[in-house]
């Protein structure tokens, strides 16, 4: 008896102790690169939710509403032929912002609205569910390229280059960790509950957690103010498509560091994608 209450008058210590501790840590004042970094963590910890599951369940769950082959790879091919498409056109855009913020939000939550409304598909149509499925996720391509380029400015923008490679190095492994254990869930949940409420209850997870993830994005604010490009009517002239190609490329063998290392990595992510679509078809 007297065992027990030594027990738990420790137990009763540690646990006071922490909450001093954790007080202290939620109230200390801290630097605006500190709490943008904060809020990075926090973006990258529940978007880790969404991406788990989406990353593993969408091209099955793609199969099981009757999806051909020739869906599935356009599934996987569409939407890296609208980001080769897009991605120019979007920087040009992301250049011109006076504050990258609110683009950032919006473009974020555009592509993120796809999650809710794949979740209620199944409740609306009862045909064309496959096809609607991957127009869906092709179209939500459009919104999530600008959010791409513009998410990577603000990041630039938001954390001091002495700290950007720790930040992303924790962002990369709470992104692995929440991913791992939000299938490890689903994967379980997948074959308790039947089908297609199982796969809508995972997109509507993935939307819940991305809309956490969107409140972390809201608060990351840039250390200094940003200086926009000037669009080419700004400058006086109107500069055509041939000769901001020519410009392009000339950037692009200036930089012959940078040019080695796309290269590289175009045929490391060619090898590694051009079978990605054939996956789930065993799988499913």
């Amino acid at each position: 008896m007297r065992r027990w209450a030594v027990l738990k008058a420790q137990a009763n210590y540690y646990r006071h102790r922490f909450r001093l501790r954790l007080a202290a840590w939620l109230t200390k004042p801290r630097s605006l690169d500190e709490r943008n970094a904060l809020h990075l963590y926090g973006d990258i910890a529940w978007f880790g939710i969404a991406n788990g599951i989406l990353g593993t369940f969408t091209s099955v769950f793609a199969i099981r509403l009757g999806a051909s082959e020739t869906l599935i790879g356009l599934l996987s091919s569409l939407p890296a032929l609208i980001n080769i498409v897009w991605q120019v056109p979007v920087a040009r855009l992301v250049e011109r912002q006076a504050k990258l913020r609110p683009i950032t939000v919006a473009s974020l939550l555009a592509a993120r609205l796809v999650y809710l409304i794949i979740a209620v598909m199944p409740f609306i149509l009862v045909r064309y569910r496959a096809e609607a499925f991957v127009t869906l996720i092709v179209l939500g391509t459009l919104p999530g390229a600008l959010a791409g380029v513009a998410f990577t400015s603000l990041f630039a923008e938001a954390t001091p280059p002495d700290k950007r490679a720790h930040i992303n190095s924790v962002r990369n492994m709470l992104l692995s960790l929440m991913g791992m254990l939000s299938v490890m869930v689903a994967g379980r949940l997948l074959d308790i509950i039947a089908f297609p409420y199982n796969y809508q209850i995972f997109f509507a997870v993935a939307f819940a957690a991305s809309m956490v993830s969107l409140w972390h994005v809201r608060h990351i604010t840039p250390l200094k103010e940003r200086v926009p490009a000037a669009s080419p009517v700004q400058e006086g002239a109107a500069v055509g498509l041939r000769s901001r190609l020519r410009a392009s490329w000339q950037g692009i063998r200036a930089e012959r560091g940078f040019a080695n290392f796309v290269g590289q990595l175009c045929v490391e992510l060619g090898n590694e994608l051009s079978h990605g679509a054939l996956w789930p078809v065993p799988r499913a």
